[in-house]
C-alpha cells in the first residue's frame, strides 16, 4: 500500500505497508518518535485494549497498533513483550541506549531474519530480501536441508549460513557490538480449572474459542480468508467465524 524509510546516525529503516485494519491505515512507520527512538512493526495485536489501559493512552492520543508497542517500549522496556497477545515481528531501535530490539511473537507466525557482517547488523521479516540486501552469495546450510527432508528443521536455522532467524518468544538486543538473545515468553503454569458440572467446562472452552477467533477478525471490513481442511479444528474456527 505505501513504502517509506526514515534514517538517522548510524540506523535506516525501511517499511513496505500491507493494511489490513482499520487503525493500519493511520499508522506512520518507520515509527520516530520526539526521543529519537525508531519503530517498525509486521503485525497485528489482539489485546489492544487492555494494553491501552495499562499504558493509559488517551481517546485524542495515537492508539494504531504500532504506537502502542512504541509506547510499552519505552515506558516499560522490553518486559512489555510479554503483555503483547498477537502476531508480530518488531524492530525498535533505543537512541538513549543506542541498542536496536528484534522480537518475534511467540509461535513465531511472523517471521524475522539477520545477518551479521563485522560491525553492521541487516534486518528483514523477508529471508529473500535479506539475502539480496547483503549482497553476498549465500551458502547452503546442509544440516538444516537433511533435517528438512528427514523431521522438522531447528527454530534457530535457516536453508543458508550466516543468515539467522529470531526464533519464536525470543527477542535479541544488539549492542555495542554485541547481539544478545533471550526469552521473553513462556507458557503459563497450569492452573487447575474446578467447575460443578461439565456444562461449566463446556461454556468455558467455547467462550475462549469465541473470544480467541473475534480477535482474529479485525479488519477494515474487507473479505477475509480461511483455510478450512475438513478436520475438526479448522472446521471450528470457520463455523465460528462464520457466526
Amino acid at each position: 500500500d505505501s513504502i517509506s524509510s526514515s534514517r538517522a546516525a548510524n540506523v535506516g529503516m525501511c517499511f513496505s505497508a500491507l493494511h489490513t485494519t482499520r487503525e493500519s491505515w493511520f499508522e506512520q512507520q518507520p515509527l520516530v518518535t520526539p526521543d529519537g527512538d525508531f519503530l517498525v512493526m509486521d503485525g497485528i495485536l489482539f489485546n489492544r485494549q487492555e494494553l491501552i489501559e495499562i499504558l493509559h493512552i488517551e481517546p485524542y492520543e495515537d492508539r494504531t497498533d504500532a504506537r502502542i508497542v512504541s509506547a510499552g517500549l519505552q515506558k516499560q522496556g522490553v518486559r512489555f513483550l510479554s503483555k503483547l497477545v498477537g502476531d508480530f515481528a518488531i524492530v525498535f531501535y533505543d537512541r538513549r541506549s543506542n541498542s536496536l530490539l528484534l522480537a518475534r511473537d511467540p509461535f513465531g507466525i511472523r517471521p524475522l531474519f539477520y545477518y551479521r557482517n563485522g560491525n553492521q547488523l541487516f534486518v528483514a521479516s523477508d529471508l529473500a530480501a535479506l539475502v539480496k540486501l547483503t549482497n553476498k552469495a549465500p551458502e547452503l546450510d546442509h544440516e538444516y536441508i537433511s533435517s528438512y527432508l528427514v523431521t522438522l528443521p531447528e527454530a534457530e536455522r535457516t536453508p543458508f549460513r550466516d543468515f539467522h532467524p529470531v526464533e519464536p518468544g525470543h527477542m535479541l538486543i544488539a549492542r555495542n557490538g554485541e547481539i544478545t538473545a533471550n526469552r521473553f515468553w513462556r507458557p503459563e503454569s497450569i492452573k487447575e480449572i474446578a467447575y460443578q458440572s461439565d456444562a461449566e467446562y463446556e461454556e468455558h472452552c467455547r467462550h475462549l474459542m469465541v473470544e480467541g477467533v473475534r480477535q482474529c477478525l479485525r479488519t477494515d471490513d474487507r473479505p477475509i480468508w480461511a483455510s478450512l481442511s475438513g478436520g475438526l479444528d479448522s472446521s471450528t474456527v470457520v463455523c465460528l467465524a462464520s457466526q
